[in-house]
């Protein structure tokens, strides 16, 4: 469903166009031989009423407050739209597109008397592959969360480039095997391909997400904003940045999964424990970009910090690795790092957690054994990947409905992806074996690194 408005600043202004009409482009339509000439329309009929002497060949200045409310709304259908891709058959979404119409104009409204508050979220835990907790916000805020990334995600990217975009995640083209790709070639460039020595340190911060400080990050976000934001709602995208910083979602929450679960997670990793100026809710949108962004100020750090050195350096969210052919210098960089993030950012790196390592043993990085020339996909993503083959061929011997096989086919190609991405051959080799009879009567196998559902048990089949 899309949901539309129809323009009405052409109708109001007699300019019959969409765009912004200002005072400048409307004066030679316009007149204003008296101040108290007005007239009035009503907006549920149509019918315009005549005050103060308007029964003559004077205009009316186009009204400016309805022009700004009239492109906010207009900002907030196009968040919504952005909002849905992808995500049009989500229960969300199904559920929310038929009062969209009317909840949306609400939203723009709220937005512009600045009295938006946030829904109640849904919270839950995941278990894989460890036990975290993730709030799931209203699909109206994430329309809201939409709209400030539509203008904050060109600043972001900009931010990335100057520092040489080494940074990898939640960036379009950028991923877990670019990552992995720069670790690679940083390698092979410092290590002059093997030849002469070098050191690897990977290092992550202690419960990232949940000891983000809201108050730093609002700072940098607002000056971010006023330096570099040119949008002439420069004031609603603060407002709605400040807001979205400073939610407490943990305050107000719909909890699904059981109450119990919450006895086994550390209380550092949870929203409902931590200070009120700590923590950054894991499931939003905004949260994957602000940190993002937080993070950026370490690589400036680690930029000034190696200047003039041979190193390499990478970072998804709060893993980075770093190599140097200096090794006293790495060294002492661990530590000046370490200083660095407590300082300036309010984080703390992990002391138990440090791996350094000539270059030659490689790097545990993303969920790979990273090499120079080669890389593998480590042993519980595998044994993992093994659990679910079993479950699935229970499911084929018992009998398998079409969503279920649509369901089994995304989780395989998920797995094949990402061993096709390391020197997978043989344990895909043993992964095919394990196939029976059963699977094959729902699936295919293409080219060895890709599941298909035979046309007879497709969900999406023509009748």
């Amino acid at each position: 469903m899309r949901v539309c408005v129809n323009s009405v600043n052409g109708w109001l202004t007699g300019l019959g166009t969409t765009t912004h009409a200002s005072y400048d482009v409307a004066k030679p339509y316009t007149s204003e031989r008296n101040v108290w000439n007005s007239w009035g329309v009503y907006f549920d009929s149509g019918n315009v009423n005549n005050w103060n002497n308007k029964y003559n060949d004077n205009y009316v200045r186009p009204c400016t407050e309805y022009t700004e409310f009239y492109y906010l709304l207009m900002s907030v259908f196009e968040a919504y739209e952005d909002c849905l891709k992808g995500k049009r058959s989500s229960s969300q979404a199904l559920e929310y597109m038929p009062m969209a119409a009317e909840d949306l104009p609400k939203l723009a409204y709220e937005i512009w008397a600045r009295v938006y508050t946030p829904s109640p979220s849904t919270c839950f835990m995941v278990t894989f592959p460890k036990l975290r907790e993730v709030f799931a916000a209203a699909l109206r805020d994430r329309v809201i969360h939409h709209w400030i990334c539509i203008r904050l995600l060109p600043l972001f990217e900009e931010r990335c480039y100057e520092l040489g975009n080494v940074s990898h995640a939640c960036r379009k083209g950028y991923g877990t095997k670019t990552a992995i790709a720069q670790v690679q070639e940083g390698m092979i460039r410092v290590s002059d391909h093997l030849q002469k020595e070098a050191w690897v340190y990977k290092g992550d911060i202690v419960g990232f997400f949940m000891n983000i400080s809201k108050t730093i990050l609002w700072d940098i976000l607002e000056d971010l904003i006023k330096r570099k934001y040119v949008g002439e709602d420069m004031d609603t995208l603060l407002y709605l940045v400040k807001v979205t910083v400073f939610h407490h979602p943990e305050k107000c929450c719909t909890i699904q999964s059981p109450i119990e679960m919450w006895q086994y997670i550390s209380k550092d990793k949870s929203l409902f424990y931590i200070d009120d100026d700590l923590g950054m809710p894991i499931g939003n949108l905004t949260t994957q970009l602000f940190a993002g962004y937080y993070n950026s100020f370490l690589d400036e750090f680690v930029e000034e910090l190696f200047r003039g050195k041979n190193y390499s350096y990478t970072r998804s969210v709060d893993d980075f690795v770093i190599i140097c052919d200096d090794r006293i210098f790495l060294r002492h960089a661990i530590r000046q790092i370490a200083d660095f993030t407590s300082a300036q950012l309010g984080l703390e790196c992990h002391k138990d957690k440090i791996y350094f390592q000539p270059v030659s043993h490689g790097v545990k990085f993303l969920g790979m054994y990273v090499y120079a020339y080669r890389k593998y996909t480590i042993n519980r993503t595998i044994g993992r990947f093994i659990d679910r083959v079993n479950l699935c061929i229970s499911e084929c011997k018992a009998g398998m409905t079409e969503i279920r096989a649509e369901y089994w086919c995304q989780v395989f190609n998920s797995y094949f992806g990402f061993l096709v991405q390391g020197n997978e051959y043989r344990k895909r080799t043993e992964i095919f074996q394990m196939l029976i009879h059963e699977w094959y009567i729902y699936f295919n196998i293409t080219n060895r690194k890709k599941v298909t559902i035979k046309k007879k048990y497709r969900y999406d089949k023509c009748n």
